[in-house]
Protein backbone atom coordinates (compact mmCIF):
# COMPACT_ATOMS: atom_id res chain seq x y z
CA UNK A 1 0.00 0.00 0.00
CA UNK A 2 2.64 2.42 1.05
CA UNK A 3 4.48 1.49 -2.39
CA UNK A 4 1.70 2.49 -4.21
CA UNK A 5 0.99 5.60 -2.54
CA UNK A 6 4.28 6.49 -2.70
CA UNK A 7 4.15 5.92 -6.56
CA UNK A 8 1.11 7.59 -7.11
CA UNK A 9 3.00 10.77 -5.43
CA UNK A 10 5.80 10.74 -7.73
CA UNK A 11 3.76 10.45 -11.00
CA UNK A 12 1.41 13.25 -9.31
CA UNK A 13 4.71 15.09 -8.96
CA UNK A 14 5.95 14.26 -11.95
CA UNK A 15 2.93 15.65 -13.73
CA UNK A 16 2.99 19.35 -11.84
CA UNK A 17 6.43 19.45 -12.90
CA UNK A 18 6.03 18.68 -16.77
CA UNK A 19 2.32 20.68 -17.21
CA UNK A 20 4.19 23.91 -15.23
CA UNK A 21 7.08 23.48 -17.65
CA UNK A 22 4.52 23.17 -20.88
CA UNK A 23 2.26 26.03 -19.78
CA UNK A 24 5.48 28.44 -18.78
CA UNK A 25 6.94 27.68 -21.74
CA UNK A 26 4.09 28.57 -24.15
CA UNK A 27 3.02 31.26 -22.36
CA UNK A 28 6.80 32.21 -21.97
CA UNK A 29 6.48 32.34 -25.66
CA UNK A 30 3.69 34.47 -26.13
CA UNK A 31 4.41 37.02 -23.44
CA UNK A 32 8.06 37.63 -25.67
CA UNK A 33 5.85 37.32 -29.09
CA UNK A 34 3.17 40.28 -27.50
CA UNK A 35 5.89 42.47 -26.30
CA UNK A 36 7.50 43.49 -29.38
CA UNK A 37 3.78 43.50 -30.70
CA UNK A 38 2.48 46.47 -29.18
CA UNK A 39 -1.05 46.93 -31.03
CA UNK A 40 -2.27 43.30 -30.00
CA UNK A 41 0.61 42.24 -27.28
CA UNK A 42 -1.74 42.20 -24.64
CA UNK A 43 -4.10 39.76 -26.90
CA UNK A 44 -1.23 37.69 -27.65
CA UNK A 45 -0.44 37.65 -23.82
CA UNK A 46 -4.30 36.64 -22.92
CA UNK A 47 -4.81 33.83 -25.76
CA UNK A 48 -1.51 32.29 -25.23
CA UNK A 49 -1.70 32.10 -21.92
CA UNK A 50 -5.39 30.85 -21.36
CA UNK A 51 -5.22 28.44 -23.66
CA UNK A 52 -1.33 27.19 -22.87
CA UNK A 53 -2.93 26.64 -19.39
CA UNK A 54 -6.16 24.41 -20.50
CA UNK A 55 -3.98 22.32 -22.48
CA UNK A 56 -1.60 21.57 -19.99
CA UNK A 57 -4.48 21.02 -17.46
CA UNK A 58 -6.06 18.94 -19.63
CA UNK A 59 -2.96 16.83 -19.89
CA UNK A 60 -2.25 16.20 -16.03
CA UNK A 61 -5.30 16.73 -14.37
CA UNK A 62 -6.20 12.49 -14.36
CA UNK A 63 -2.33 12.44 -12.76
CA UNK A 64 -2.05 15.58 -10.54
CA UNK A 65 -5.45 17.42 -10.10
CA UNK A 66 -3.59 19.95 -12.41
CA UNK A 67 -2.67 22.68 -9.51
CA UNK A 68 0.46 24.05 -12.13
CA UNK A 69 0.57 26.91 -9.70
CA UNK A 70 1.74 27.27 -6.45
CA UNK A 71 -0.87 29.66 -5.48
CA UNK A 72 -3.68 27.22 -6.07
CA UNK A 73 -1.31 24.36 -3.95
CA UNK A 74 -1.38 26.97 -0.96
CA UNK A 75 -4.92 27.33 -1.26
CA UNK A 76 -6.00 23.53 -1.44
CA UNK A 77 -3.80 23.01 1.54
CA UNK A 78 -5.57 25.35 3.99
CA UNK A 79 -8.86 23.73 2.88
CA UNK A 80 -6.96 20.25 3.40
CA UNK A 81 -7.88 19.04 -0.44
CA UNK A 82 -4.05 18.54 -0.37
CA UNK A 83 -1.57 17.50 2.37
CA UNK A 84 1.05 19.68 3.34
CA UNK A 85 4.04 17.39 2.64
CA UNK A 86 3.02 16.61 -1.06
CA UNK A 87 1.82 19.83 -1.19
CA UNK A 88 5.23 21.37 -0.62
CA UNK A 89 6.72 18.83 -2.96
CA UNK A 90 4.16 19.83 -5.70
CA UNK A 91 4.84 23.45 -5.03
CA UNK A 92 8.57 22.78 -5.32
CA UNK A 93 7.97 20.47 -9.09
CA UNK A 94 6.04 23.74 -10.42
CA UNK A 95 9.05 26.02 -9.54
CA UNK A 96 11.61 23.79 -11.10
CA UNK A 97 9.52 23.06 -14.37
CA UNK A 98 8.57 27.39 -14.43
CA UNK A 99 12.39 27.22 -14.68
CA UNK A 100 13.13 24.71 -17.57
CA UNK A 101 9.82 26.34 -19.13
CA UNK A 102 11.40 29.39 -19.42
CA UNK A 103 14.97 27.76 -20.25
CA UNK A 104 13.37 26.16 -23.29
CA UNK A 105 11.54 29.15 -24.39
CA UNK A 106 14.62 31.30 -24.54
CA UNK A 107 16.49 28.53 -26.31
CA UNK A 108 14.16 28.21 -29.29
CA UNK A 109 14.17 32.16 -30.19
CA UNK A 110 16.45 34.43 -31.33
CA UNK A 111 18.58 36.31 -28.82
CA UNK A 112 17.20 39.39 -30.60
CA UNK A 113 13.79 38.75 -29.26
CA UNK A 114 15.09 37.96 -25.58
CA UNK A 115 16.55 41.16 -25.63
CA UNK A 116 13.87 43.28 -26.70
CA UNK A 117 11.54 41.32 -24.20
CA UNK A 118 13.63 40.37 -21.56
CA UNK A 119 12.97 37.04 -22.07
CA UNK A 120 9.28 36.87 -21.13
CA UNK A 121 10.41 38.12 -17.72
CA UNK A 122 7.64 40.21 -15.61
CA UNK A 123 7.75 44.24 -15.42
CA UNK A 124 5.41 47.03 -14.23
CA UNK A 125 4.25 47.84 -17.59
CA UNK A 126 4.04 51.39 -19.17
CA UNK A 127 0.03 52.24 -19.33
CA UNK A 128 -0.07 52.59 -23.32
CA UNK A 129 -0.94 56.14 -24.60
CA UNK A 130 -1.56 57.25 -21.06
CA UNK A 131 1.95 57.03 -19.79
CA UNK A 132 3.10 56.14 -16.43
CA UNK A 133 2.94 53.18 -14.55
CA UNK A 134 1.10 51.38 -11.67
CA UNK A 135 3.31 51.57 -8.08
CA UNK A 136 4.35 48.07 -7.11
CA UNK A 137 2.04 48.08 -3.84
CA UNK A 138 -1.07 48.92 -6.65
CA UNK A 139 0.32 46.18 -9.08
CA UNK A 140 0.44 43.74 -5.57
CA UNK A 141 -3.57 44.68 -4.85
CA UNK A 142 -4.13 43.58 -8.45
CA UNK A 143 -2.31 40.02 -8.65
CA UNK A 144 -4.59 39.40 -5.14
CA UNK A 145 -7.64 40.10 -6.63
CA UNK A 146 -6.98 38.29 -9.75
CA UNK A 147 -5.64 35.10 -8.46
CA UNK A 148 -8.37 35.17 -6.24
CA UNK A 149 -10.65 35.32 -8.49
CA UNK A 150 -9.11 32.65 -10.60
CA UNK A 151 -8.50 30.26 -7.90
CA UNK A 152 -12.31 30.59 -6.92
CA UNK A 153 -13.04 29.12 -10.82
CA UNK A 154 -10.96 26.75 -9.43
CA UNK A 155 -12.77 25.59 -6.90
CA UNK A 156 -16.19 26.22 -8.79
CA UNK A 157 -15.19 23.81 -11.38
CA UNK A 158 -12.69 20.94 -10.34
CA UNK A 159 -12.47 21.04 -6.49
CA UNK A 160 -16.09 21.06 -5.21
CA UNK A 161 -17.66 19.02 -7.53
CA UNK A 162 -17.63 15.16 -6.80
CA UNK A 163 -15.90 15.20 -10.46
CA UNK A 164 -14.46 18.22 -11.92
CA UNK A 165 -16.06 19.48 -14.85
CA UNK A 166 -15.53 18.65 -18.28
CA UNK A 167 -15.18 22.12 -19.32
CA UNK A 168 -12.88 22.94 -16.35
CA UNK A 169 -9.79 23.59 -18.36
CA UNK A 170 -11.44 25.94 -20.63
CA UNK A 171 -13.40 27.94 -17.54
CA UNK A 172 -9.95 28.31 -15.87
CA UNK A 173 -8.00 28.84 -19.16
CA UNK A 174 -10.75 31.19 -19.86
CA UNK A 175 -10.45 32.98 -16.62
CA UNK A 176 -6.75 33.66 -16.98
CA UNK A 177 -7.35 35.27 -20.77
CA UNK A 178 -9.57 37.84 -19.31
CA UNK A 179 -7.73 38.47 -16.50
CA UNK A 180 -4.77 38.98 -18.78
CA UNK A 181 -6.67 41.37 -20.90
CA UNK A 182 -8.48 43.25 -17.76
CA UNK A 183 -5.14 43.86 -16.01
CA UNK A 184 -2.31 42.95 -18.56
CA UNK A 185 -1.57 47.05 -18.98
CA UNK A 186 -1.77 46.92 -15.28
CA UNK A 187 0.19 44.45 -13.17
CA UNK A 188 1.39 41.98 -15.60
CA UNK A 189 -1.73 39.90 -14.52
CA UNK A 190 0.57 36.92 -13.80
CA UNK A 191 -1.75 34.86 -10.45
CA UNK A 192 1.13 32.45 -10.75
CA UNK A 193 4.50 32.53 -9.02
CA UNK A 194 6.22 29.59 -11.33
CA UNK A 195 5.55 31.62 -14.41
CA UNK A 196 6.99 34.72 -12.53
CA UNK A 197 10.23 32.32 -11.51
CA UNK A 198 11.09 30.74 -14.10
CA UNK A 199 11.83 33.85 -16.60
CA UNK A 200 12.93 36.01 -13.24
CA UNK A 201 15.91 33.25 -12.72
CA UNK A 202 16.75 32.45 -16.27
CA UNK A 203 16.77 36.03 -17.32
CA UNK A 204 17.90 37.53 -13.55
CA UNK A 205 15.01 39.72 -13.88
CA UNK A 206 14.13 40.31 -10.06
CA UNK A 207 12.59 43.90 -10.17
CA UNK A 208 9.58 44.18 -8.01
CA UNK A 209 9.64 40.56 -7.91
CA UNK A 210 8.01 40.37 -4.38
CA UNK A 211 4.33 41.57 -6.67
CA UNK A 212 4.57 38.45 -8.69
CA UNK A 213 5.84 36.01 -6.18
CA UNK A 214 3.91 36.95 -2.74
CA UNK A 215 0.80 38.40 -4.74
CA UNK A 216 -0.76 35.33 -6.12
CA UNK A 217 0.43 33.74 -3.11
CA UNK A 218 -1.45 36.21 -0.89
CA UNK A 219 -4.36 36.04 -3.27
CA UNK A 220 -3.75 32.28 -2.79
CA UNK A 221 -4.15 32.30 1.15
CA UNK A 222 -7.34 34.83 0.83
CA UNK A 223 -9.10 32.52 -1.71
CA UNK A 224 -7.91 29.39 0.61
CA UNK A 225 -9.66 31.21 3.93
CA UNK A 226 -12.52 32.33 1.86
CA UNK A 227 -13.58 28.61 0.50
CA UNK A 228 -12.88 26.91 4.06
CA UNK A 229 -14.65 29.56 6.27
CA UNK A 230 -17.45 30.35 3.62
CA UNK A 231 -17.86 27.62 1.62
CA UNK A 232 -16.69 23.84 2.26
Amino acid sequence: LLRMIRKKSLHAIAAEFSGTAIFVFLGTLAAMSGSVNPLNGVQFQAFGHGIALAMAIAITAKASGAHLNPAVTVAQMITEHIDIPLGVMYILAQLVGGVVGAGFARWVVPSSLVSASSGGAFALPELGMVGGKLGADQAFGVEVIFTVVLVSVIYAVAVLPDEPAASAPFFIGGTVAADVFAGGSLSGACMNPAIFFGPALINSAWTHGWVWSLGPLAGGIVAGIIHRVFVI
